[in-house]
């Protein structure tokens, strides 16, 4: 069980407002270069960047999806790794999705920001 008292490993209650508009917001490009972050969708993705420890703000899952095995299992290693988990409606979430058919998972993640020195050959 978890801090929350949630066995599935989701937080209760939906998205703040404030992360949900962001998340709109994240759409555009300057935003996204506002907000350093950019929002990625779809489970295999998202258990990519989970594994391979990308900078996850939070995950939002719409709520028919949280009780899959497969997606308890990455919001499980995700909560492991102090990332934050927010279930929402399915209209919610096809409100903060940019695709028309809606995957059900959808992350913010923080931009990479690794500078290249100028005149260094890239090998």
């Amino acid at each position: 069980m978890l801090k929350n008292g949630s066995t599935s490993g989701v937080e209760k209650g939906g998205c703040p407002a404030s992360q949900r508009k962001r998340i709109i917001l994240l759409r555009q490009k300057k935003y996204r270069d506002m907000y350093d972050a950019y929002t990625v969708e779809g489970f295999k993705i998202i258990s990519e960047a989970v594994q391979y420890n990308q900078s996850i703000k939070y995950i939002v899952v719409r709520h028919s999806m949280a009780d899959d095995l497969r997606v308890k299992g990455l919001l499980s290693s995700a909560e492991k790794k102090g990332i934050s988990v927010f279930t929402v409606a399915e209209r919610e979430f096809s409100k903060l999705s940019s695709m028309e058919t809606p995957p059900g998972l959808l992350a913010v993640v923080n931009k990479n920001r690794e500078s290249i020195e100028e005149n260094k050959p890239c090998l």
